[in-house]
C-alpha cells in the first residue's frame, strides 16, 4: 500500500496545512460547510443540511440566553455583581459553541449570520433562516426562565419589577449616540473574531475557538455593561423587551 504524504507549507516557523488539505481532512460535514465558501450559482439557494442547523441554532440561542439570562436574576437587596453576568453569558458561550459548534457554526446572533453571508460562507436564504432560528431561540429561553422562576425572584434585585430585566438601556449620562456608539464597537469585536476564526490561515488555531470567544464575551460584557447592558447581539435585546413591552432604547442595542 502507497501512502501519500501530505504537503505541508511552511509560514513563520510553523507548519500549517494548504487551504484544500484542510477541508479534505475534515471529517465532520457541519464542521466543513461553517467554512468552505458557497458558490457563486448557489448564493439564492438553501444550503445542505440547513434544516438541521436551524434545529442548532434555536436549540443553542435558546440554551445561550437562558443560561445568561439566569445569571441576572437577582433576589431584593441582592443584585448580581458585573461579574457574575459578565461570566454567566462568556461561561455559556464557550458550552454552546462546543456543543453545536460542528453542526452550524455556533452563529447564535444575527451580526454573525450576516458576516458569514457577506463573506459568502452563508447563502442568503440560509441566513434568513439562521436570523429566524436565533429569533425563535432567544424568545424561547427567556421565556422558559420566566416561566420556571417565581416572581417574587424575577427581578434585576433592585426592585420587584420585572419590566428592565436584561433589558438593555441605555445608562443615565449617556446619549442614545453615544450608547449606539459602544454597542456598534462591540458587535464588531466580536465579528472581527468570528471572521478570523473563518480565514482558513487560521484553522490550525480552531480547537480553542469555545474558550476564545467565551472570553471575549466575557471581557465585552463586563467593560460594556455599565454603559449600555452590552447587548450586541439584536436577539439578546428583542426577546426581553417583547416578553415585558419595554422598547425603551431598543433600536440602540
Amino acid at each position: 500500500m502507497q501512502f501519500q504524504r501530505q504537503r505541508m507549507r511552511c509560514d513563520g516557523g510553523s507548519f500549517r496545512l494548504s487551504k484544500s488539505e484542510f477541508y479534505s481532512s475534515m471529517s465532520s460535514e457541519g464542521v466543513k460547510s461553517s467554512f468552505q465558501r458557497v458558490n457563486v450559482n448557489g448564493i439564492w439557494k438553501l444550503q445542505e443540511n440547513t434544516m438541521t442547523m436551524l434545529a442548532a441554532e434555536i436549540i443553542g440561542t435558546a440554551m445561550y440566553l437562558y443560561i445568561g439570562y439566569m445569571g441576572s436574576v437577582g433576589s431584593i437587596g441582592s443584585a448580581p455583581s458585573a461579574l457574575q453576568r459578565a461570566l454567566a453569558f462568556g461561561l455559556s458561550m464557550n458550552f454552546i459553541i462546543m456543543t453545536i459548534g460542528h453542526i452550524s457554526g455556533a452563529h447564535l446572533n444575527p451580526a454573525i449570520t450576516i458576516g458569514a453571508v457577506i463573506l459568502g460562507l452563508k447563502s442568503i436564504p440560509t441566513g434568513v433562516i439562521y436570523i429566524l432560528g436565533q429569533l425563535i431561540g432567544a424568545i424561547v429561553g427567556y421565556g422558559i426562565l420566566k416561566w420556571i422562576t417565581p416572581a417574587d425572584l424575577f427581578n434585576d434585585g433592585k426592585s420587584n419589577s420585572t419590566e428592565s430585566l436584561c433589558v438593555n438601556v441605555v445608562y443615565p449620562g449617556l446619549s442614545s449616540v453615544q450608547g449606539l456608539l459602544i454597542e456598534i464597537f462591540c458587535m464588531c469585536f466580536l465579528v472581527c473574531a468570528a471572521c478570523a476564526t473563518w480565514d482558513p490561515r487560521c484553522s490550525h488555531l480552531t480547537d480553542s475557538v469555545a474558550l476564545k470567544f467565551g472570553f471575549l464575551v466575557t471581557l465585552l460584557s463586563f467593560t460594556a455593561g455599565p454603559y449600555t447592558g452590552c447587548g450586541m447581539n439584536p436577539v439578546r435585546s428583542f426577546a426581553p423587551a417583547l416578553w415585558n413591552g419595554n422598547w425603551e432604547d431598543h433600536w440602540v442595542s
